[in-house]
């Protein structure tokens, strides 16, 4: 593990957390998007918020998929 810190440089950790943070905001905007899109043609109900969690549970489920790529993305 040492190694590989050893190999990146300053300003290649800060691309990446730069890009890590791109990520996590392009993720939830592409995640609710795509949520509020799958509970309208899946007959979600709104009732109590069913949609709305149902927006917020596909929303992270995006970022934490679209994070890392976007990190590894920055990095290579």
């Amino acid at each position: 593990m040492k190694a590989a810190i050893n190999k990146l440089s300053v300003s290649s950790i800060l691309f990446g957390i730069l890009g890590g943070i791109i990520g996590i905001a392009v993720g939830l905007f592409l995640g609710f998007a795509l949520g509020s899109v799958l509970a309208a043609a899946l007959h979600v109900p709104s009732r109590e918020g069913e949609a709305a969690y149902f927006t917020v549970a596909i929303a992270l489920i995006v970022a934490c998929i679209v994070t890392p790529v976007s990190i590894l993305a920055t990095l290579y």
